[in-house]
């Protein structure tokens, strides 16, 4: 494990400010609770009662940063507006 990985823990990752400057991927798989929360109404209406199923981890949580480098303006040439006849 390099000394990055080491340094960021789960704890860390509810701090604001890096949450300003990072994307959190919490590694969960969240695909079958979209989908139950979608057919909820259906489920009302039904009579159903299905607890909403859990959000598996997939992979280890990670942070990467979204801060990309400074934008610089591009030079304009001058362009003479002048007639020439």
């Amino acid at each position: 494990m390099s000394r990055q990985e080491e340094d960021y823990e789960i704890s860390v990752y509810d701090d604001p400010l890096i949450k300003a400057i990072h994307h959190v991927d919490d590694g969960r798989d969240y695909t079958q609770r979209i989908i139950h929360d979608m057919r909820q109404r259906y489920y009302i209406r039904a009579g159903i009662y299905l607890p909403r199923p859990p959000a598996p981890q997939v992979v280890a949580p990670k942070l990467t940063p979204t801060m990309t480098g400074k934008k610089r303006n591009k030079k304009v040439r001058k362009v003479s507006h002048e007639q020439t006849i």
